[in-house]
């Protein structure tokens, strides 16, 4: 690695932002993957917001495509780190999706113990669902299931990835929202998630068959 390709890495994990942001901007025109493997430590930045240095390396990374340096480090923090940094790897799979990690997101958003694991997991596989065709259809008994956690926050990121899927059996699932018990899913997202779905599929859709069925 050159001289000026280590400045410009030491500059974005320095966590300033007119140096991170400058260093940014070279670093996604070089798109050298050499930059890859150092930066992979910031992306573990997140706690609750992403730091500076988690936001630039993430942009740098998901500007070069998907890599398998960057799927086997995420998935490995997300099997053995602690509970802050699995869902620090959950958010960066997100943010940088591996279609390669799929058969793991789906088994932590069905099954693991933390909340934001579950719910950057589901976020994650929604990013991936626009990308590959067929893939909502495989992670929507995931979502069913989801939908009706006892956990408000698991209960709303499904709801909100229901409602980006190109199926039209999100329309009726979504009407359900309205009835959840937090105010923050029935009465501030859901009416805006069914009129997201309902646009996408051009009005009301009539459920398909089966899709009738209590969740």
């Amino acid at each position: 690695m050159n001289g000026a390709l280590r400045r410009l890495i030491t500059d974005i994990s320095s966590g300033t932002e007119a140096k991170a942001r400058r260093a940014e901007a070279k670093l996604k025109k070089l798109k050298s993957p050499e930059c890859i493997e150092p930066l992979l430590p910031c992306l573990l930045g997140w706690s609750g917001f992403p730091s500076i240095s988690a936001d630039s390396a993430i942009n740098v990374i998901s500007s070069m495509g998907e890599n398998n340096l960057v799927c086997n480090f995420l998935l490995k923090q997300l099997r053995v780190g602690n509970e802050t940094v699995r869902a620090n790897a959950a958010w960066a799979l997100k943010m940088a999706p591996q279609s390669k990690a799929i058969p793991n997101l789906k088994r932590y958003a069905r099954n693991d113990r933390n909340e934001e694991v579950r719910i950057w997991c589901l976020h994650a596989l929604k990013v991936m669902a626009w990308r590959i065709p067929g893939l909502g259809k495989g992670i929507f008994g995931i979502l069913i299931k989801a939908v009706k956690d006892r956990s408000a926050g698991i209960r709303c990121a499904a709801f909100e990835c229901i409602s980006h899927l190109h199926d039209p059996r999100c329309v009726p699932l979504l009407e359900r929202a309205l009835e959840d018990e937090d105010d923050s899913i029935s009465k501030v997202h859901g009416p805006s998630w069914i009129r997201h779905a309902k646009k996408a599929h051009g009005g009301i859709v009539k459920p398909r068959k089966g899709c009738d069925k209590p969740i």
